[in-house]
């Protein structure tokens, strides 16, 4: 340490010395500093001119000579002293000095002489600096304490004048002296000497800090129970001796526990009311009248505080009522001294004392004494006494309370003025409580009223007892409404109705309102109804107790009065509802309704006591409800019949008895229960022939209809006679057919159905079918179901001697078939060829529209039976799968042409159908070409090559309308087209090309004319075709409609937004309508730009937001929304399904659980990424909706992937690989993730959540195929599949090996793969899932085929067989594909082979085929149409052969989507490419993406401009290496530095951050970035290391949380070693491996002026900066 000249304490940098801290000691002297003390003082001459003083400080005369102040006489000294008490001294420093230096005798001398002069010592100064300074040199170190003249001259006289100030620690170091008795009796003598001038706390500081430690240190070290007795005789003398005043500060027990024979009866006047108190309960007095006694008495002359003291601390203690036997005496001496003071009580007194200080007493209280407490209250008082007393009243004896209520009644009673006593604006509930509180159930109601003449006690109901609610019920003009009758006996229960009613009929001349009367009557009957049950004490209650009341009965007490009846009692029911109708009139018809009600609710019983089955059913109905039969209904009626009694019951009447039942339609309220009678009636045609010609059937609803139908209709469908079916579907069933159900078609009702009355029900169906709307479908799916239980291999009703049985049991209903229906229905071949080539079949299919599928089927068997059949002939549906049809090459030119155009106006495009067609077509030209429509889809390359260029440009518009053209037709017809030298100058020149607009070279887009450009943009036919043309032609229009780039975005057509450079998205100020940018279909690249120029803060509105913009959600933009915002984003994100990747969903998890928003709120794709932890409520819930999202996203995201399996698997309890049906609906596709065994250990269900699975692993699909085989799935066994349950199964057969498809049948996987292989490009099925069922799929079939000879045995591979879907089939191993194929057909058709998703077996044949070919490499064009699977067969070393001179050829090459080239082939085409003398621009480096541009040289990427990455999107650079990411990071920063102050800026720059500087970072840190964990990871190294906390944690933002998860990953757990764990601490993430936090005394020196960085040791820095440099930082 060191002291500065400014005596500022500084700390010096100390090297790992720890300094010791200094505490001090229990009495330790007090050491002071002559020096200090005299410095700056002058002496000169003071002591010369004693006896004067000098004025001033005592220092003046501390510091003088020392042989002078030793001479000093007394009177000298006193004289120094007398005028230092009065000076300005603050400190007792001078005093001790002065003391220290003078004659200690003449000291003494002159103390002893000014306590002679002090009388009252109140009036000394400075008392604390005198006592602190004597104490300190003369008493501190003395070792006379145990002489008690010693002790007495110094504390009783030498002190005297300062002792009232004595501080607790002189105190507490006297209690440390060694002193017997008489010494402490003396200093304590003096003590009790200034008692009066001492402060509170002073005197208090006695007692604590020696008197009674003194004492107890006495009683537990040398005479316990017996301390300092001697010679003292009697407690009082004891007590004055060793506490004197202080006495006041002890504790009884502390006065007992000090002196065993201490009494504190003998002392009564010295002990505070407290102590008092303490000896009451101590001395068990509360048990003793005569000690209660002799304590109150010392309390006559005492004061009512100390009263009230007395029973403050009394009721502290809690004494018991068991020990509190004296309670009577206690209370009576308590009001002896009270009653004098009463006159002087205010109300709170009274409070004071009855409901608090005496409440254990008032149980003794007595209706005298009570009387006298109130002879001269007020009000307020009196009630504040009441209440007091009403919380002691449980303790009272019922004397003691009826006495009490007496006392009560009487001060109200004497204090009403003009009928009101002590009302005080209560109400009466309140007014009853506060004026007799419990006491009141001891009162007359009329008592009550007396005190209170508005008192009525219908707000007081609770707290009145039944007696007197049956009073006041009886009162005249109390009850006034039915609602008060509520409320009085909601307050009387069934046990005490009958004291209730016999108090009620009491009081005579009772006149109660009839509504009141009646209501009661109501409550009275509900309440007494248990009672009323005994027969005996029914007779009692109706007379007399319910006498009076039963005039008012009503409909709501009719069943109160029935209730209590049974109903085996038939004749009692009989009298009672006789006795009732005959007083019909008297009753309102809802009281006549209840009557009804309650009869019919005894007639209900099941048993039917009082029915002879021998007799009509409609007649006993008659006689059990007699007047009231007119309330009658059917569902009544037969509420009390059994199921099983029904058929027997119903059939007991006869048909006009059961048609005279129905003479009103509202009596019908039970369909379903006319459904049964009518089903079990055996005389269902007499009845509905009777029923029909009555007036009711026309006022039937609808659903009586049906109902009427449906129980007839057995009758109908059982039917053998063909007459009476004719009747029925007649005249019978006219009015009612119309609302057949297709329940009434169900297998349950049409099973046992003769094939005869199925057909008259197909064909009335049929024939009405107009009438049926709706229902079509339905009922097509009975009949499907009927016709298909038919015996094995024959179809159900089929007769050789009819075949049109399609006609008979079909009908049109055959439209709504498919071919598994048909196939299910006919399943043997043979009959079916024999069916479709039916004239009658044949002019159905002609006249009804029937699937595709279906015609397929139709047109195939058909053919298969008749292959010359008349194709001319042929309905239209079958005539577009005629494909197979010999008579085709048998057709004329002009019938050819006919049937082309026929084919034309009636069926969906199909390449082989038209490649059939057109093959028959010797020559082409522009006249025959407009004739082909869409069949020229079918032309081959052969015919394109053929054709002049005048044919192609004259038919250019008809062959623009064709769609499907594959790539080698197209390029083909374009290239005839070029060659023309056709001029696309104006906008027709464009709009005309159609479909072949996707072939043009994008050269011609990029010189086309401005201005066309613009025209074009509002021709649909051209945005229509351009927006399916490949993406760098859409790229090459845009980009014409955007030079110059003014408006661009309004510009370009909304399909085409996709293809607008980033570049020009970059808004400022002047953003476009949200409306119109939401309409546009852009890509995530731009959406991300977009996201950050439209959302801003507080102020973004998401109404009007698309999917297409909130795909570019970014975190930095979205953390700054406020709470309310983001849940309008979040949920604009759910209703429009917006798709988002990874990153983008675990920043809307982390913001959702910042800004506490309900999971409900959020997309399933959000939960997936939430933190588990926070879910609230039910986790099973959570997850059930969570997996109803993007599962895939997950796989991004491996450690959420964990948590997510982790929580899901607790909180559905999942222990083990067997997962339940119930599991498994709430965990979704996460079954995509778990084990392979948990597929083949759960529940069948499994499969379900098996659809959501993008991939499964090998060994998954193997579990799933074992499922699968099993046949315990909802599918069955996989040999019983058809087409459509194989389209059920979703995309679970891409996961299916041989041993599946080998077991199913033939018909239906044929059609199932036509449709999976036809339809993948379409389906977006990734191509090499595709092949890989192929690869299975063929597997399957070629296990069953039979090899043959040697050569081609399926015939030569053309351009037609190619089209086919089945191709594959035709040729199911690559050695059979290999053997048919011939060269020229590759060479012509290579754009139609790549199209097929071959196997790479089938590929490399292919491959070896164009070598052979092509020897020197392909030619340009022939790349082009290689197609993505056979293209990456090609080696570096192949691909070094090709010429890639065109931007588009690099382009088709490089399609994003399509597989991955490996980093030799990709170079090597990039290479070829930049050697033809192109450049890397925008839009090339866009497609080709940031893989693909790091396998170029640093060189070659050096050269790329800023203007290039600035249209270039966002590449991916991740794969990159270090040094082409810094050469890259420089050249984005460039290319987007004019959005740097935008908030699309990050957007922008984040894909090249792997190269960014540390300087760049923290500039980013401060914008809120919340970059991601992955991106932060890529950072470069060096440059991550340069980052403090700060930087990091205003770098992440949300995601800080990420660097716990990623904590053990290199650039984590690098960055974590280089910071100060108490820095790391401050994240509160619990991150360790830190550099730990400096001892005390080191600094942390942040240096800026060096590179050295904060946490390098102090060692480093200094050998760093030099020792001078060094110390300029101190």
């Amino acid at each position: 340490m060191m002291w500065l000249s400014q005596g500022v304490l500084v700390h010096a940098i100390v090297l790992g010395i720890i300094l010791p801290t200094v505490t001090a000691a229990t009495c330790t002297g007090r050491i002071i500093n002559e020096t200090t003390i005299c410095q700056n003082v002058n002496s000169t001459g003071v002591i010369a001119q004693l006896p004067v003083v000098v004025s001033g400080n005592l220092s003046q005369y501390s510091c003088a000579n020392a042989s002078s102040l030793l001479a000093l006489n007394s009177n000298n000294i006193l004289s120094i002293l007398k005028n230092a008490s009065v000076s300005t001294n603050t400190s007792a420093d001078p005093f001790i000095l002065f003391f220290s230096r003078i004659n200690g005798t003449a000291l003494e001398t002159a103390l002893e002489t000014w306590d002679n002069q002090t009388a009252d010592t109140s009036v000394v100064p400075s008392k604390d600096l005198f006592l602190l300074a004597l104490w300190e040199t003369k008493l501190r170190n003395a070792t006379q304490y145990n002489q008690t003249a010693f002790v007495e001259v110094w504390f009783q006289v030498r002190l005297r004048p300062f002792l009232s100030a004595v501080p607790t620690n002189i105190l507490q170091c006297l209690h440390n002296a060694s002193m017997g008795c008489q010494q402490y009796q003396a200093i304590l003598k003096g003590l009790n000497m200034v008692f009066n001038p001492m402060t509170p706390e002073t005197r208090s500081s006695v007692y604590s800090s020696l008197v009674f430690p003194y004492l107890q240190t006495i009683n537990s070290t040398n005479s316990p129970g017996s301390v300092c007795t001697d010679s003292l005789n009697n407690s009082s003398a004891w007590l004055m001796i060793n506490f004197g005043n202080f006495s006041t500060y002890a504790a009884y027990k502390d006065l007992t526990s000090l002196n065993v024979n201490f009494s504190g009866f003998d002392v009564l006047e010295l002990l505070t009311s407290t102590q008092l108190a303490d000896l009451t309960v101590d001395s068990g007095a509360t048990m003793s009248s005569p000690r209660i006694t002799a304590i109150f008495d010392s309390m006559k002359n005492r004061s009512l505080a100390d009263l009230t003291q007395y029973y403050t601390e009394f009721n502290a203690r809690n004494v018991s009522a068991q020990n509190l036997t004296a309670a009577p005496t206690m209370l009576n001496k308590t009001l002896e001294l009270l009653f004098p003071k009463l006159t002087n009580f205010m109300t709170q007194d009274y409070a004071d004392w009855f409901q608090s200080r005496l409440l254990n007493l008032l149980p003794s209280l007595t209706s005298a004494q009570a009387t006298q407490i109130f002879s001269n209250v007020s009000c307020d008082s009196y009630q504040a006494v009441v209440k007091g007393l009403d919380s002691a009243y449980p303790r009272m004896t019922a004397e003691t309370q009826q006495g009490i209520y007496g006392a009560l009644n009487d001060y109200l009673i004497n204090h009403a003025t003009s009928g009101f006593a002590c009302l005080n604006g209560s109400n009466n509930r309140d007014w009853l409580l506060i004026n007799f509180g419990q006491f009141r159930r001891f009162g007359l109601f009329q008592d009550f009223t007396r005190g209170n003449k508005n008192f009525t006690g219908l707000d007081a109901l609770d707290i009145l007892t039944v007696k007197q609610l049956a009073q006041l019920s009886a009162t005249n003009g109390t009850l006034k409404t039915p609602g008060d009758v509520q409320k009085v006996m909601g307050y009387v229960n069934s046990s005490v109705i009958a004291e209730y009613m016999d108090e009620f009929n009491k009081k005579s001349n009772i006149a109660l309102p009839d509504a009141v009367r009646s209501e009661l009557l109501f409550q009275v009957l509900n309440a007494s109804a248990p009672e009323r049950a005994n027969e005996m004490e029914f007779g009692k209650w109706m007379s007399p107790r319910l006498s009076y009341l039963l005039p008012g009965l009503n409909s709501s007490s009719v069943t109160l009065l029935y209730q209590v009846l049974t109903s085996s009692n038939c004749s009692a029911l009989c009298n009672l509802t006789c006795q009732l109708s005959s007083s019909n009139s008297q009753f309102s018809n809802t009281t006549q309704r209840a009557i009804y009600n309650a009869i019919l609710g005894l007639a209900k019983d099941p048993s039917l006591p009082c029915y002879n089955s021998s007799c009509s059913f409609a007649k006993y109905l008659e006689e059990t409800f007699q007047g009231y039969s007119t309330f009658l209904n059917l569902g009544d009626a037969f509420s009390g019949v059994p199921s099983a009694r029904i058929p027997k019951i119903v059939n007991s009447m006869t048909p006009l008895e059961f048609v005279h039942m129905f003479r009103s339609s509202d009596f019908i309220n039970d369909n379903s229960l006319l459904i049964a009678l009518l089903t079990n009636y055996n005389s269902k045609s007499s009845f509905i022939d009777e029923f029909n010609k009555s007036n009711v059937v026309n006022t039937l609803s609808n659903k009586t209809k049906a109902a009427i139908l449906e129980g007839v209709w057995p009758a109908v469908v059982n039917s053998t006679n063909e007459a009476d079916l004719d009747m029925w579907l007649g005249s019978r069933l006219q009015p009612y057919f119309l609302l057949i159900s297709k329940d009434l078609l169900k297998p349950s009702a049409m099973q046992n159905a003769t094939c005869l009355s199925f057909s008259k029900i197909v064909n009335k169906l049929g024939t009405n079918l107009k009438d049926f709307k709706g229902q079509e479908q339905d009922f097509y799916s009975s009949i499907k179901t009927y016709l298909s239980a038919g015996a094995s291999g024959v179809p159900r009703c089929y007769s050789t001697s009819d075949s049109a049985w399609f006609v008979t049991y079909l009908g049109p209903f055959i439209r709504y078939s498919s071919v598994d229906d048909i196939q299910a229905m006919v399943p043997n071949n043979s009959i079916l060829q024999i069916l479709v080539t039916d004239k009658k079949n044949l002019d159905l299919i002609s006249s009804t529209m029937i699937p595709d599928d279906v015609a397929r089927l139709y047109a195939s068997a058909l053919f298969a039976k008749e292959p010359n059949f008349d194709i001319r002939s042929l309905p239209d549906q079958l005539l577009c799968f005629a494909k197979d049809s010999a008579a085709i090459k048998n057709q004329m030119y002009d019938q050819l042409l006919q049937i082309i155009k026929r084919i034309n106006a009636n069926c969906r495009a199909d390449p082989q159908l038209a490649s059939v067609l057109v093959g028959h077509l010797l020559s082409l030209n522009s006249g025959n070409l407009k004739d082909l429509g869409q069949q020229a889809v079918g032309l081959t390359t052969g015919q394109i090559t053929n054709m002049s260029n005048a044919d192609v440009q004259n038919s250019i518009e008809d062959l623009g309308k064709v769609k499907g053209w594959d790539a080698g037709q197209a390029q083909g017809l374009v290239n005839k087209l070029l060659a023309s030298n056709i001029s696309f100058s104006t906008p027709d020149s464009f709009v005309q090309l159609g479909s072949l607009v996707s072939a043009m070279p994008s050269r011609v887009f990029s010189s086309m004319p401005r201005e066309v450009a613009r025209n074009l943009t509002n021709n649909a036919q051209f945005v229509s075709s351009i927006a399916n043309a490949p993406v760098y032609l859409q790229e090459a229009f845009v980009g014409k409609v955007c030079s110059p780039s003014t408006d661009c975005v309004n510009n370009v057509p909304d399909s085409l937004a996709g293809a607008i450079p980033n570049s020009l998205l970059i808004f400022g100020k002047n953003i476009p309508d949200i409306k119109s940018l939401s309409k546009k279909q852009w890509t995530k690249d731009q959406a991300m730009i977009l996201f950050g120029n439209l959302v801003n803060g507080d102020s973004a509105n998401f109404t009007d937001f698309s999917a297409s913009v909130l795909q570019g959600s970014q975190c930095h933009s979205v953390s700054r929304l406020n709470s309310n915002n983001f849940v309008s984003l979040v949920s604009k994100m759910k209703s429009t399904q917006t798709i988002l990747d990874a990153s983008q969903l675990d920043c809307l998890a982390k913001l959702s659980k910042k800004n506490s928003v309900d999971y409900e709120v959020l997309p399933a794709d959000v939960l997936l990424f939430y933190d588990t932890n926070s879910v609230k409520g039910n986790c099973k819930d959570f997850f059930t909706q969570a997996s109803q999202g993007n599962i895939n996203n997950l796989a991004q995201n491996p450690v959420q992937l964990d948590r997510v399996l982790k929580r899901s698997s607790s909180c559905l309890s999942i222990n083990s690989f067997a997962l339940s049906a119930d599991q498994l609906r709430s965990l979704g596709g996460l079954v995509c993730y778990m084990d392979p065994a948990v597929i083949s250990a759960s529940d069948p269900q499994v499969v379900e959540n098996l659809k959501q699975c993008q991939n499964l692993q090998d060994s998954q699909q193997r579990e799933l195929v074992k499922v699968l085989n099993s046949g315990k799935t909802q599918y069955g066994a996989p040999s019983s599949w058809n087409f459509g349950t194989l389209n059920k199964l979703g995309s679970l057969p891409f996961f299916m090996n041989k041993d599946i498809f080998s077991n199913l049948n033939t018909n239906f996987k044929t059609g199932f793969f036509r449709n999976v292989v036809g339809g993948f490009k379409t389906q977006n099925i990734p191509r090499g899932k595709i092949q890989k069922f192929i690869t299975s799929f063929l597997s399957s079939v070629s296990s069953q085929r039979k090899r043959r000879g040697a050569g081609c045995n399926a015939g030569n591979i053309t351009a037609t067989s190619l089209k086919d879907p089945l191709f594959l089939l035709t040729y199911p191993s690559a050695e059979e594909f290999d053997r048919c194929l011939d060269d020229d057909v590759l060479q012509q058709n290579l754009a139609a082979f790549a199209e097929q998703p071959l196997p790479d077996s089938y590929l490399e044949v292919m491959k070896a085929r164009l070598d052979k070919i092509y020897p020197q490499g392909l030619p340009e064009d022939q790349i082009k149409l290689l197609g993505s699977a056979l293209s990456r067969l090609y080696t570096g070393a192949d691909i070094s052969k090709w010429n890639i001179t065109s931007s588009d050829t690099l382009n088709i090459l490089m399609v994003p989507d399509d597989p991955r080239w490996n980093e030799t082939q990709a170079k090597a085409i990039l290479t070829r490419y930049l050697q033809s003398g192109n450049t890397l621009t925008g839009p090339i480096l866009k497609n080709i993406g940031g893989e693909y541009l790091c396998t170029l040289d640093v060189a070659q990427i050096s050269s790329i401009s800023a203007d290039s990455l600035k249209d270039a999107g966002r590449l991916d650079i991740s794969t990159c290496s270090q040094d082409k990411k810094d050469i890259l990071y420089p050249i984005a920063k460039e290319a987007f530095s004019s959005a740097m102050n935008s908030n699309s800026y990050y957007s922008l720059i984040q894909p090249y951050l792997g190269g960014a500087r540390a300087a760049d970072l923290k500039s980013l840190a401060q914008s809120n970035v919340s970059m991601d964990i992955q991106t932060f990871m890529g950072l470069k190294t060096s440059e991550l290391l340069q980052l403090s906390v700060p930087d990091v944690k205003n770098l992440l933002g949300i995601n800080i949380d990420d660097l716990k998860t990623y904590q053990n990953d290199a650039p984590v757990s690098n960055w974590i070693k280089q910071q100060i764990q108490s820095d790391l601490d401050s994240l509160g993430l619990g991150l360790t491996g830190g550099i730990a936090t400096l001892p005390a005394g080191y600094i942390i020196i942040q240096v800026t002026s060096g590179a050295v960085p904060s946490v390098y040791s102090l060692q480093t820095v200094v050998l760093t900066l030099g020792i001078s440099a060094f110390r300029r930082f101190l």
